[in-house]
């Protein structure tokens, strides 16, 4: 894996050499400090979900529902849908919420704190031969401090 960053903005390629689903609930884990929480979000409609597990997940676990826009680029012209911002509890619920949506988009947010104030947004892209994750900070040097040390294990 190799890590590009200029802040607020970065980018880990290769991100399929973290290796299987529990190693990336681990690193995603790094991007949360003790008093935040990891949401995925699901925009899809409810009804198309098959596995009753991520029905669950999605019904249980909704921390939010809006269709604000994190991505770090301008929002398109049209209305935003609705989006469940899901906040899965423990491992396997992670594990789950990834195999919903493998080029899944998450939130970091302050447990305390309102969704507008997360941290971090974290993309799962798929690139022409390989996997990346994408991540934009809004604390600009929390990831030099924060998250970097804890990853450096898996960076090149």
């Amino acid at each position: 894996m190799k890590l590009l960053i200029e802040s607020p903005y970065g980018v880990i390629e290769n991100f399929q050499e973290v290796g299987s689903v529990n190693e990336i609930v681990y690193f995603l884990n790094c991007f949360v400090n003790d008093n935040q929480k990891l949401l995925f979000a699901f925009s899809g409609d409810l009804n198309s979900i098959d596995s009753a597990i991520h029905k669950k997940l999605v019904f249980d676990r909704t921390a939010y529902i809006n269709n604000e826009w994190v991505l770090p680029w301008d929002p398109p012209k049209k209305r935003l849908p609705n989006t469940h911002w899901i906040c899965p509890i423990g491992k396997e619920e992670v594990i789950e919420a990834i195999k919903m949506n493998q080029l899944f988009l998450c939130v970091i947010v302050d447990k305390q704190g309102t969704f507008q104030e997360y941290s971090y947004v974290l993309r799962h892209i798929e690139e022409d031969t390989s996997f990346s994750l994408c991540f934009t900070e809004k604390r600009e040097g929390d990831f030099q401090r924060n998250v970097l040390p804890k990853i450096k294990q898996f960076l090149k």
